[in-house]
């Protein structure tokens, strides 16, 4: 069975792979991440960062770095975050590392 929590990237940044993944595997007893891949804007409340109180994610944005040669010849263009343009791709990184921690990786979204 796969028990997953939804995660946005940001939380993951603030607060670390390794914490987050030690929280979601020994606190919470789960085997996954469920990481938001595109959101739209609002204003969300950081108890647990220590980089920030609240957060405000740009609109029209996603949370991966997209495969270029997929929308090279195309009119509409995805918009990468800056959270991730600046910070990591959070996506990549959980991927890469889930062999190692045995943590499953799915992504949801909020479309229209």
């Amino acid at each position: 069975m796969q028990l997953s929590m939804w995660t946005y990237p940001w939380d993951v940044q603030d607060l670390g792979f390794e914490m987050v993944e030690r929280d979601l595997v020994e606190r919470a007893g789960l085997n996954m991440i469920s990481l938001a891949a595109s959101y739209h804007a609002g204003r969300f409340l950081q108890p647990r960062s220590p980089r920030r109180k609240a957060y405000f994610p740009e609109d029209g944005t996603i949370y991966f770095k997209p495969t270029a040669a997929r929308w090279a010849d195309l009119a509409i263009q995805p918009k990468v975050a800056d959270v991730i343009s600046q910070g990591g791709d959070v996506l990549g990184e959980l991927v890469r590392r889930r062999d190692a921690n045995g943590l499953g990786v799915s992504c949801w979204t909020v479309c229209l």
